[in-house]
């Protein structure tokens, strides 16, 4: 049978702790997990991304996965707090937080960055198309920015 993480268990790992958490040992095979229904709809993908986001931003071994995922954690912020709010947003993430599993974690939130590259990548796109309209011929904007969001 799968371990199974509580939202009290998340809340009180220490971060140094908590991929010990959620990975097994390197090199151990792990028990295929047992099966577990697919979410239901997309706030509660985004809720179970928003949980694992947090996690991970908080623990993760390397800073780069730390920033991944505290960016992860901000796009899912937005897109839950758009759909759910107070009992229902407790009773969503709890409900999150029952479906993670140590050792499924690390799968999981490469999903949910799959989906945050995705969005991004998108908007990106749509972004370009727009300056064509606006500014006919740029290929850039008028006056960038520097930063990440304009690499």
């Amino acid at each position: 049978m799968s371990k199974r993480l509580t939202v009290a268990t998340l809340l009180a790992l220490a971060p140094g702790a908590a991929l010990a958490a959620v990975a097994p040992p390197a090199g151990k095979a792990t028990a295929k997990p047992a099966a577990r229904p697919a979410a239901s709809a997309p706030a509660n993908r985004d809720t179970r991304c928003l949980l694992l986001s947090n996690l991970y931003a908080k623990a993760a071994a390397h800073s780069e996965g730390q920033a991944a995922a505290a960016q992860a954690r901000l796009f899912y912020l937005g897109r839950v707090s758009g759909r759910l709010s107070g009992a229902a947003l407790t009773n969503a993430m709890t409900a999150a937080a029952k479906t993670v599993s140590p050792e499924k974690a690390g799968a999981d939130m490469n999903a949910c960055l799959a989906t945050v590259q995705s969005s991004a990548a998108s908007v990106e796109a749509a972004g370009k198309t727009v300056r064509q309209i606006v500014i006919p011929g740029a290929s850039a904007p008028a006056n960038p920015v520097a930063g990440p969001a304009n690499r």
